[in-house]
């Protein structure tokens, strides 16, 4: 069985590979390029901010259970054999790998509140937590 070691660290080390850009991709459009790079550093910023979170949950073990229910959904897959995680690519793997890890993080999070919180304790009251423990700013990015 993983331990939420084994999937922090793993998701870091995915977080934190090179986007690999192809600037062929962008024929000449600079502007195209920099938004993208943009983004996918505000992605990683985000990404890394929401791991902190997990991985300093006060209970590991329910932490690691809501992050392996959250892979059972999204293009990120867990590969035992190498213990590092596997995403299939939509368009642009450059511009979604991390705002995939992003997505992972945020579902496991809300998982993970939710296991903890009332059983009827409304999204809006989900929400809130995530703004008390995350701030504005990444509670409306990822949790709206």
């Amino acid at each position: 069985m993983t331990t939420l070691e084994q999937y922090t660290a793993a998701l870091r080390a995915f977080i934190l590979q090179r986007p690999r850009f192809e600037p062929a991709n962008y024929a000449g459009c600079a502007s195209a390029y920099r938004a993208d790079y943009r983004r996918c550093l505000a992605d990683r910023d985000d990404a890394l901010e929401l791991l902190a979170h997990v991985s300093r949950a006060s209970d590991s073990v329910t932490m690691q259970a809501s992050l392996a229910d959250a892979l059972r959904s999204g293009r990120m897959e867990w590969n035992a054999e190498t213990a590092e995680f596997d995403y299939c690519t939509g368009q642009y793997f450059s511009t979604e790998y991390r705002n995939a890890a992003c997505q992972l993080l945020a579902r496991a999070l809300w998982a993970y509140w939710r296991g903890n919180a009332p059983a009827d304790c409304s999204r809006e009251v989900m929400t809130r937590i995530a703004r008390d423990v995350l701030g504005k700013r990444l509670a409306r990015r990822w949790f709206a």
